[in-house]
């Protein structure tokens, strides 16, 4: 009686078999992750964002975002996969408080809490936690604010990705080529090679194509470098191309344009090999170092009639009578040249120039936090809140433009934030920052300047022919370039010490202990290559947690903001006119 059932429920188990069978037989096989297809959506994603301006509506930063999200789902274990994720999440952030969208910020809260989870050791992994923590906190959105019509873009710079984060050697002891990454600017393009240590190289310059190549030695890639092209398409850099030469040495070619100029450096902490190429300019030759000409304006254009042919009578008649002329104005007599608290008379001061264009820097910002606070202040939020508020006093109080390197919590390398200055071809640099000591009572307030020293007495001549001069810091700037570091230094000393002596004044109004820690001069890789006069402010201790409790509030910001202003303009002060050039034509 039991054998029914039991041949029953084996037939039964092995028609079901069978149907998943016939199942997974029309099921698609896994997709393999496409790794040239990830990488390339990537690089859109990151030109995309470099596209948007102030004005961009929400259609072009979804684009951006939805490019970011190809990268991602292409290949989850792409290098840049965390970063796109991050990149993603930062767009709906902004969207959402850009467009007062809440959906947008519920959005961005879900990439970054996914990024935190599944990519715990990636870079970005500790800020997205922190944001998504706030953006769950149920902050709501801002209202759309109105963008100001001369706001800079995020940056008009080419930017390659970031570097991939390290893997194992293939043998101990070898150092590790992180990445090569690049930007870019109108006339120049600056190659960085990340290592996690000091390595033995030698370069070469080779000819048909024209090509230049450094050989690491002791070396091993990262993953994703080996065999790697990157494309430029800037003037003087075509494309960058990273492999292995042999098998203890990396090689890196950079195919550059015809008559390209370039120049190394390393840097430490980490270790770096910076190439700065940029074409060499066609034309005469340079003028001699020291040697500035000007060039006097024309005179008054005078038309001499034809002569009369020799046949014609001509009568001249007699000049009327002397009618009384208005009186000419009073020639302009020059002001003596305005020397700086050391005595220099540089030449901005010998040719009059003016401050009409300022670059603010907010330190740090993205995933690099800088300082936190005993409570939680991060000083990435603090330097943006008090740079916000300078550029509006500085707008509305001295007419000047300004820029901020950065305008949104993003990370913008050491590098590139002088880039930038030097790009808006700004007359004054300023980075500001917070500090930090191990001691919980240090206080006090210091600026730093690059020590440059020089001096040069014999330009009292052309200082008087130039101190009724209008013209402002950067149009001069190809004359004397060869000589604009040691001018930038005496004037960087001035600025930083008027600074100094403002910032100390405004910050005991908030905290009447706070400390005068005078002024400093350092190697901060932010501040070399400037252009123009450029100092680093650190306008607090937030370790110290009464400082960090007086920051923390809105009005002190504004207290360290004004500060900052009152430095800056009594610097201008300095050049002999608190009269600010604004030229809204220059480029």
């Amino acid at each position: 009686m039991m054998r029914a059932p039991r041949r029953e429920r084996i037939f039964s188990a092995a028609y079901c078999l069978l149907a998943a069978m016939l199942l997974l037989s029309f099921c698609p096989a896994a997709p393999a992750w496409e790794r040239e297809k990830a990488e390339r959506s990537y690089r859109d994603a990151l030109e995309c964002c470099e596209r948007i301006d102030t004005e961009a509506p929400r259609a072009d930063y979804a684009r951006c975002a939805h490019g970011f999200r190809r990268a991602y789902l292409y290949d989850p274990h792409y290098t840049h996969a965390p970063d796109a994720l991050y990149q993603e999440g930062l767009l709906y952030q902004r969207m959402g408080e850009k467009f007062g969208t809440a959906e947008d910020l519920r959005t961005a809260a879900a990439r970054f809490e996914f990024l935190a989870r599944d990519y715990p050791s990636s870079r970005g992994a500790r800020d997205a936690r922190q944001r998504a923590a706030a953006l769950r906190a149920g902050k709501e959105p801002s209202p759309p604010a109105a963008a100001s019509p001369e706001a800079p873009t995020t940056a008009p710079v080419t930017i390659s990705g970031a570097p991939p984060p390290p893997v194992l050697r293939e043998e101990p002891g070898r150092a590790l080529v992180l990445g090569v990454r690049f930007f870019s600017l109108d006339d120049a393009t600056r190659v960085t090679i990340d290592l996690d240590r000091k390595t033995a190289y030698s370069r070469a310059r080779l000819v048909n194509p024209e090509r230049i190549y450094f050989d690491l030695a002791g070396t091993d890639l990262a993953e994703g470098l080996s065999d790697r092209s990157i494309p430029v398409g800037s003037d003087p850099l075509h494309r960058i191309r990273v492999g292995r030469f042999r098998s203890d040495t990396v090689r890196v070619v950079l195919d550059v344009g015809p008559g390209v100029e370039y120049g190394v450096r390393e840097m430490e902490n980490p270790f770096r090999i910076e190439i700065d190429l940029r074409r060499s300019a066609p034309g005469p030759a340079q003028a001699p170092e020291l040697a500035v000409t000007t060039t006097p304006a024309p005179p008054p254009a005078v038309v001499t009639p034809p002569a009369p042919p020799p046949s014609a009578v001509t009568t001249t008649p007699a000049p009327p009578p002397a009618a009384a002329a208005a009186p000419a104005p009073p020639k302009e007599t020059p002001q003596p040249t305005p020397k700086t608290s050391q005595g220099d008379r540089t030449l901005t001061r010998m040719l009059g120039l003016k401050i009409g264009r300022i670059v603010l820097d907010p330190g740090h910002g993205g995933n690099d936090l800088g300082t936190v606070g005993p409570n939680g202040l991060l000083e990435k939020d603090l330097t943006l809140a008090i740079a916000r508020e300078l550029k509006t006093l500085l707008e509305q109080g001295m007419g000047a433009q300004v820029f901020l390197t950065r305008d949104t919590d993003v990370y913008v390398s050491l590098e590139e934030r002088t880039a930038l200055a030097n790009h808006y071809r700004a007359d004054l640099f300023l980075s500001i920052h917070a500090n930090s000591s191990r001691s919980r009572s240090t206080s006090g307030v210091e600026t730093y300047y690059l020590d440059f020293a020089t001096t040069d007495a014999e330009r009292e001549i052309a200082a008087r022919e130039n101190a009724t001069s209008m013209r402002s810091v950067s149009e001069l700037e190809n004359l004397v370039q060869k000589i604009a570091r040691a001018e930038k230094s005496a004037e960087s000393r001035e600025l930083a010490s008027i600074m100094q002596k403002r910032l100390h004044l405004g910050a005991r109004r908030l905290l009447p202990a706070t400390k005068d820690r005078g002024v400093r001069s350092a190697p901060f890789i932010v501040l070399i290559g400037a252009k123009m006069p450029s100092i680093l402010a650190e306008v607090a201790f937030i370790s110290n947690p009464k400082d960090e409790g007086v920051l923390s509030r809105e009005e002190g910001r504004k207290a360290m903001a004004q500060a900052l202003y009152d430095g800056i303009v009594g610097y201008v002060e300095t050049l002999g006119s608190n009269l600010v050039h604004h030229r809204r034509d220059r480029k």
